[in-house]
């Protein structure tokens, strides 16, 4: 017996050691969507007004990367906050 009282380990991690050696990754791609979604939501207001940005954050948190950085496209190809919200709201229909 380990100290403890625990059963010694051969090798083999224990699910919760398993699953906390993936947190530290999971925390930062979590932190770079924030971040990414932090600027797009910037850029929008600077270009369309907080009313659009507001909505854009409404409608895209939570969303993977691939999906922002098509945003970030978006934000300097749509012509209108509303035809930027229009575009997204698409995306959202078709998945």
């Amino acid at each position: 017996m380990e100290r403890g009282g625990q059963p010694p380990r051969r090798g083999r991690l224990t699910v919760l050691e398993a699953r906390a050696r993936e947190w530290p990754q999971e925390w930062l791609q979590q932190g770079r969507a924030e971040g990414q979604l932090a600027l797009l939501s910037r850029l929008t207001s600077h270009r369309f007004g907080m009313a659009t940005a507001e909505a854009l954050v409404a409608e895209l948190t939570g969303s993977d990367p691939v999906r922002l950085d098509a945003v970030a496209d978006l934000i300097l190809d749509c012509e209108t906050g509303t035809e930027l919200l229009d575009r997204i709201s698409k995306w959202n229909e078709v998945a």
